[in-house]
């Protein structure tokens, strides 16, 4: 409307130009176009203006829009606050995502420690079995750097001839994934770079990722404790191999078989090719292969070696200690035997066999290839040695106590002897003696002394041809006194026969001296008693017992009190 008045304003000014032919309304037609021109001028300003002035809300409308700003800026206030805690939420955990990845960048680090300075080799391989990692100490174990050994497929450790079953190994685990030991129960091997092998313990996990599962190889070269192994396994025989030969040791009675059972049971427990002992013959100069293992057998029993420092089992000898042998053909402290070198021998040990007062030999072994000899090889031969040496102790010892028993086990006959043929005598002076007298009586006594002293002798001259000299065989000895006493009082065997039913009792000499004397009596008394009579009956006269023993005698023609 503004514009409008201001274009009609136009109008009427510019009408009132008209007038400026009158000289007095000339001045205020000139001011009256250029205020028509103004307004004109005006109205063209205001074109543009014009729609945005029609676009102008009422009042009522900007009421309410103030209204709505007041309560858009409340709300913009509670937002701000809102952002605020939003922005201080943020700030906090940005803080913390940077404290995260600060410490997931240590962890990182760490881990990037662990693994590649593990004591073990690490090998990561994808389910395609080919390798992705490789810590230091796998390059180390195998001899391969990192980048020889990724993307190469992890049957480049393992020997060639356990490729198809290691795939196979491989895909079960693939398909069943879990922490576990490999090759559980079984002995593994691996292979380094220059082709050669060596025993090894691998402990597998899987690693799980978002595209793939890992398999981490934890492995850990156990050649050392393999060696330890075997160096126990080692002990162990040769401690049962001790054990066996100290028990055969006290049992055996014959010493050559035992000595070569020791040579082959060295040899077999040392896994060398040659075991002797040489005996230490009487003088002291001369050494003889008394028994061995790997040997011509034409050459035990036969073969002498010098005792003197010269050889090697002399100066073994002469020092009195293990002597070592790396190798015959640069030793320079004797002179190796031909004979070991006939039989190719390279490195060897001796141990003397020490007895209580003198040497009796030497104990050796020897290999046809070089080999170091271990502290236990020394320590085990001499322990074999120490039992040799009392073995040959006690055979000596026996040897000299059977020479003792025998020398006076022959004193002893001839002690018995003696008293046999003492006794003898006496028996002939009381026959002389009775030939002397008349007298019935007194030959009768004469008589029964002979009797006594002949079961006395008879006891002595069984100990003296029996080769028990402590002990006589009871029912031998009253069957020889017996038939002595029938001979003695001239019984008719038509008449009166005897009979013996013992079983074997041995008594010894102080047990056998009375109870011959008792014998003697019983029967006499019975022959001079019993019998008098002609004629009779068959029946049992006599009974003498004495522990498992029985004397029983039956007569023809008479039956006398029995017991």
């Amino acid at each position: 409307m503004f514009g409008a008045f201001i274009l009609s304003c136009g109008f009427g000014h510019l009408m009132e130009v008209v007038t400026t032919y009158t000289p007095l309304y000339r001045l205020s037609g000139l001011v009256k176009l250029l205020t028509a021109l103004a307004s004109w001028a005006t109205v063209v300003g205001l074109m543009p203006v014009i729609p945005k002035a029609l676009a102008l809300r009422t009042p009522e409308e900007l009421e309410r829009e103030v209204k709505d700003r007041i309560k858009a800026e409340s709300s913009l206030v509670q937002m701000h606050a809102q952002l605020a805690q939003a922005n201080a939420r943020l700030k906090q955990e940005a803080a913390e995502r940077e404290r995260l990845v600060e410490e997931l960048r240590r962890n990182e680090s760490m881990f990037q420690g662990l693994f590649h300075f593990a004591p073990n080799g690490i090998i990561v391989t994808g389910t395609d079995g080919n390798i992705q990692q490789a810590n230091q100490q796998a390059e180390k174990l195998f001899g391969y750097g990192r980048d020889e050994l990724v993307g190469q497929p992890v049957e480049l450790l393992i020997p060639e001839r356990f490729h198809e079953s290691h795939r196979r190994h491989r895909e079960q685990f693939t398909g069943r994934p879990r922490t576990r030991p490999m090759g559980e129960g079984r002995e593994l091997f691996a292979r380094r770079k220059d082709g050669s092998e060596f025993p090894v313990d691998v402990t597998l996990a899987p690693l799980q990722r978002a595209d793939e599962t890992l398999v981490v190889s934890n492995v850990r070269d156990i050649s050392h404790r393999k060696v330890n192994e075997d160096i126990i396994k080692a002990r162990s025989r040769q401690q049962a191999a001790l054990a066996e030969f100290a028990q055969r040791a006290l049992w055996s009675t014959d010493l050559h078989p035992l000595l070569n059972q020791g040579v082959a049971a060295v040899a077999q427990t040392l896994n060398v090719d040659l075991c002797r002992v040489a005996e230490l013959l009487p003088g002291g100069e001369k050494l003889v292969l008394r028994a061995g293992w790997g040997w011509n057998p034409d050459h035990v029993g036969r073969v002498l070696f010098d005792s003197g420092k010269g050889s090697q089992d002399g100066y073994c000898l002469t020092s009195g200690q293990a002597l070592v042998v790396a190798d015959m053909g640069s030793e320079t402290r004797f002179t190796p035997s031909p004979y070991l070198r006939e039989h190719g021998a390279v490195s060897g040990v001796s141990v003397p066999i020490k007895g209580r007062a003198s040497p009796h030999g030497v104990l050796g072994i020897n290999t046809t290839r070089a080999r170091e000899f271990t502290t236990e090889d020394v320590v085990f031969l001499r322990l074999v040695a120490d039992m040799l040496a009392a073995t040959f102790d006690r055979y000596q010892a026996e040897q000299q106590l059977q020479a003792s028993l025998t020398e006076k086990g022959v004193l002893l006959k001839e002690v018995h002897h003696r008293v046999k043929n003492n006794l003898q005598v006496v028996t002939s002076l009381l026959y002389l003696q009775s030939q002397q007298t008349h007298d019935s009586e007194s030959v009768e006594m004469f008589r029964e002394s002979q009797h006594r002293v002949r079961s006395m002798a008879l006891i002595h001259e069984r100990l003296y041809r029996s080769r028990d000299l402590a002990h006589v065989d009871l029912t031998d000895y009253i069957e020889d006194l017996a038939h002595y006493l029938f001979r003695s009082y001239q019984v008719d065997a038509t008449r009166i026969r005897l009979e013996v039913e013992a079983r074997e009792v041995e008594l010894s000499v102080d047990a056998a001296v009375p109870c011959g004397l008792l014998v003697n009596e019983l029967i006499s008394n019975c022959l001079k008693h019993a019998f008098k009579e002609e004629g009779g009956m068959n029946g049992t006269v006599g009974r003498i017992r004495h522990a498992a023993a029985e004397l029983r005698r039956t007569a023809r023609g008479y039956k006398g009190v029995s017991e």
